[in-house]
């Protein structure tokens, strides 16, 4: 093996380059039983939880975290969630009951993160689950042939889940 030094080389034989890797490999087991044998007994189970992805936006994004790239506050991190990850990956239940609750209010005194590209971005990311914000204005605000679309949407969702 070569190890490329500026205008020279370092020639490393297969043996030694063996020799490196196991080193390594001990020191990094050490390590790991280091802090196996330091940790607190009854926070072990802590340190590592199998989580599919769903769990962790879940549990992590949507209900304990409280800051996020837009902004600070648990809305804040909950918006961020919602235009960050695929609808697939969000608790839907908690989303559509979140945007129930304060869309209203939103739109009458809005966040510094409630903005028409987040508008739209959650009309993108959630269309099926929450109509409304796909244009990123109220159904009064939307005119006869946008809540058709919208509907036509619908109803188009809903023939395609049937027929799965």
């Amino acid at each position: 093996y070569h190890l490329d030094r500026g205008n020279s080389y370092i020639n490393v034989g297969a043996l030694e380059a063996w020799y490196a890797l196991a080193e390594a490999t001990v020191t990094a087991l050490f390590g790991a039983a280091l802090l196996y044998a330091t940790m607190n007994k009854s926070r072990r189970h802590t340190f590592y939880a199998p989580k599919t992805i769903r769990q962790y936006v879940d549990e992590w994004h949507w209900e304990t975290r409280t800051v996020a790239r837009i902004g600070t506050g648990q809305d804040a991190a909950r918006a961020h969630t919602c235009t960050s990850f695929a609808a697939r990956y969000l608790p839907a239940a908690k989303v559509k009951a979140w945007l129930a609750a304060h869309w209203t209010a939103w739109e009458e005194d809005p966040p510094v993160w409630y903005t028409a590209a987040w508008r739209r971005k959650v009309g993108k990311n959630l269309r099926e689950e929450w109509p409304r914000a796909a244009s990123g204005r109220s159904s009064a605000q939307r005119g006869p042939r946008e809540i058709e679309r919208a509907e036509t949407r619908e109803g188009r969702a809903e023939s395609i889940a049937r027929r799965s």
